[in-house]
């Protein structure tokens, strides 16, 4: 897959509203993927092996809570994600606003973003416009495949989860025995800054 600064611009404009190819139906691994990890490969295979279907890695160009991606970031994330799956490129930061994309989609996520999901501080405090965005997920045919997620030193296993239950009825977890990596993208950025700064000092 390649994208031009065209395509990036347009996208980042809201004039195209995503790139790439993608089936109906599809089952969809958004990230920023940066970098690509075991663990993400793990939960790409798991996912295409229980559901017979390719994944499609989706990189938005705007997220809620990171710097948007320039032209040169993408193109890099693009680069070391294309091993997962066929990569889709969108301005969709939300689930809702992907949902809207691409209707009766599969979201295969981390159960620390599960969470999230399931709190109502990500929709300003609001416990009825949570329900409402998971009501709204549920009319566009959503679903999540969840997998386990060590975060600050606590397994959050995917079958163990308090979430809401209108959240739990989208959900299918990936029990442990089947996925356990603990192993994030910030931990590897933080291990190779700090890989940097000591090569700096010693030079």
């Amino acid at each position: 897959m390649h994208v031009t600064k065209q395509i990036w611009q347009q996208i980042a404009d809201g004039r195209q509203p995503y790139h790439g190819d993608v089936s109906e139906q599809p089952i969809l691994f958004p990230g920023s993927f940066n970098p690509v990890h075991q663990g993400h490969r793990q939960m790409a295979a798991i996912a295409s092996e229980l559901f017979d279907r390719p994944v499609y890695p989706e990189i938005s160009l705007v997220n809620v809570d990171k710097p948007d991606l320039d032209f040169e970031s993408l193109g890099d994330r693009v680069r070391q994600t294309q091993p997962l799956g066929r990569v889709l490129v969108t301005r969709a930061p939300r689930f809702i606003d992907k949902a809207k994309l691409f209707p009766g989609s599969t979201f295969v996520i981390g159960a620390d973003t599960a969470i999230r999901l399931d709190q109502p501080g990500y929709y300003d405090n609001s416990l009825s416009s949570r329900d409402d965005a998971i009501d709204q997920l549920a009319s566009l045919g959503s679903t999540f495949l969840v997998f386990g997620r060590k975060v600050e030193q606590t397994l959050h296993d995917a079958g163990e989860l308090n979430l809401s239950a209108s959240l739990t009825r989208l959900c299918r977890c990936v029990p442990k025995t089947r996925f356990r990596n603990d192993i994030s993208s910030t931990q590897i950025r933080g291990a190779q800054q700090r890989h940097a700064q000591i090569r700096n000092t010693q030079i």
